[in-house]
Formats: C-alpha cells, structure tokens, sequence
C-alpha cells in the first residue's frame, strides 16, 4: 500500500514538474486570455484607452462594424468628459485552438447609474464573443461580438 502511494506521489510530482515546464508562469493559455481580457476591464475602469487598446489588433472590427479607431474614438472622448466606466465582468469561458482562443463571458458596463454610452442606455447584461490570436508571443483580440442576452447584436451608438 505504501510503495502504491509513494508511486502515485512520484507520478503527481512529475506531472506537476511537467506542467511547470510548459507553462514556467504556471499560467495555462486559458489563464492568458482571461488575464488579457481582465486587463482590459480594469484599464477602461481607469480610464486607460491604452490598456483598453493595446491587445486590440489593427484591422479588428465587432460584429456591428465598429472598428479600433471608432473605439479609441469613443473611449477617448468619453473619458476626457469625465465619465467613468464600471466592468463588471462574468466567468470567462475559453476554448484553446494554437494559435487561436476564443472567450465569452457576461458582462455588466455602467457609469454610476446610467450605462455606458457606448452601448445602448439599459441595465441588462451583455454577452461578449471574442477571437484571439497569438501574435508575437501576445493574445492580440481579432474579432468579437457583443449581443444581448437574447442573441441580438448590439449596435454601438
């Protein structure tokens, strides 16, 4: 019974050793993209367009049309009137593909009691859909869609 343990144990430590090798962070490619996707929350909570911005590639575009440049747009002149932005963001669920993740999660976005401009003025939850790429070493957004819980893209104003 002893030696079963001990070889189950040597088995657990080598595992372990393993994944460690893979990912020296101990970060998986999951915890990557939720961590991309959590800093980009808490750069808009602080009104950082760059943290917003930087995973964002080029050439993306959402679901409606909105492209980078119409988000920095909006993220910027929101911000210089002051206004402040509360994410609120659900489990993020990831699905990994090398060198392609895609993520979706729930999210609430307010300001104080009102909601974001970006996105139609009404307190109900959104759903996001986003496509990763791995650039440079880097989870770079490539696409993504922002619907109503019903299914119904949301179109930015």
């Amino acid at each position: 019974m002893k030696s079963r343990t001990l070889v189950i144990g040597v088995l657990l430590a080598v595992a372990a050793a393993l994944l460690l090798m893979l990912w020296p962070d101990g970060q998986t490619p999951e915890d990557e993209v939720r961590e991309v996707l959590t800093e980009m929350a808490l750069g808009a909570e602080d009104g950082d367009v760059n943290a917003v911005l930087e995973p964002i590639a080029p050439d993306w575009r959402d679901a409606s049309g909105l492209s980078r440049k119409d988000l920095q747009a909006v993220l910027v002149r929101e911000f210089l009137r002051g206004k402040r932005l509360r994410v609120v963001l659900g489990p993020i669920l990831v699905e990994i593909d090398e060198p392609r993740a895609e993520a979706s999660f729930e999210m609430w976005l307010a300001e104080g009691a009102e909601v974001f401009p970006l996105w139609p003025a009404s307190n109900e939850v959104l759903r996001a859909e986003v496509e990763l790429e791995r650039r440079d070493g880097d989870w770079t957004l490539v696409g993504s869609r922002v619907s109503k819980l019903d299914g119904r893209v949301v179109e930015p104003r």
